[in-house]
């Protein structure tokens, strides 16, 4: 007597149908799209207050992990900045990404601003012509004192526009944010105007300025780095110790 057995029928498989492969997550980076520093996205869903889902667009070196390709689109997760964990996608060009590969971020950058003198440093160069005042009108205060982050960028800052022509990055600033997150709606930016944030008003040397700070990060993923604000003497820079002697 034999037993037979119930086997699972396995479905005929049709050698014109290739099998759907599974998507490998892939860490990349916002590319700089429009030339001036920016990637227009779609976001899901739509952010409060946005005017449609393709605003804001995202800064250039931003971190995303992509995690789905559908319908022509490259889908990710937003990882650091003020959209940290929000979800987009952007379309592909001829089936291709239009995101960055190889990309790697410089530890943080560090700007001084000396408001009394109105000179602005970034890294070891400078000085460049800076200052700030007070919005004509108002009793906001200038930038304080101390040392502060600067925000990886989040929005295009429309201000910037008559400034294109100097810089083609013009419309991108840096919002300066307390240590512990804190917003203070003060900004490190080019411009002629200031209104108690740290205004670089030398507007041809923001190009070197944003280059300097852009791919940076401080670690904590939201900054690009700190502006340190003080009113004179300039500091003097950091010398090292002649040999045989203590530092």
């Amino acid at each position: 007597m034999s037993t037979v057995l119930n086997k699972p029928v396995r479905k005929p498989v049709n050698p014109l149908v290739k099998p759907k492969k599974k998507y490998v997550k892939k860490i990349k980076y916002i590319n700089n799209e429009d030339g001036k520093g920016w990637l227009k996205v779609k976001h899901h869903p739509k952010l409060p207050g946005a005017p449609d889902d393709e605003y804001p667009p995202l800064p250039q070196y931003l971190k995303v992990e992509t995690y789905r390709e559908e319908n022509g689109r490259e889908y990710f997760t937003i990882l650091e900045g003020l959209l940290r964990g929000k979800k987009a996608s952007v379309s592909l060009r001829a089936g291709k990404s239009r995101l960055q590969t190889a990309v790697s971020h410089s530890p943080g950058g560090k700007i001084r601003f000396d408001r009394k003198n109105k000179k602005l440093w970034y890294g070891s160069n400078g000085p460049v012509a800076a200052f700030t005042e007070i919005k004509p009108g108002t009793n906001d205060p200038l930038i304080p004192l101390g040392t502060w982050n600067l925000q990886i960028p989040y929005e295009v800052h429309k201000d910037g526009a008559g400034y294109l022509s100097n810089s083609k990055y013009a419309k991108t600033w840096f919002r300066i944010i307390t240590p512990t997150g804190d917003v203070n709606d003060r900004y490190l930016h080019p411009g002629k105007t200031s209104w108690g944030c740290a205004t670089v008003n030398a507007v041809d040397d923001w190009t070197a300025i944003y280059n300097y700070l852009i791919k940076r990060r401080k670690g904590d993923l939201i900054s690009v780095g700190t502006i340190e604000v003080f009113d004179g003497p300039t500091p003097k820079p950091a010398t090292k110790p002649k040999p045989g002697t203590t530092p």
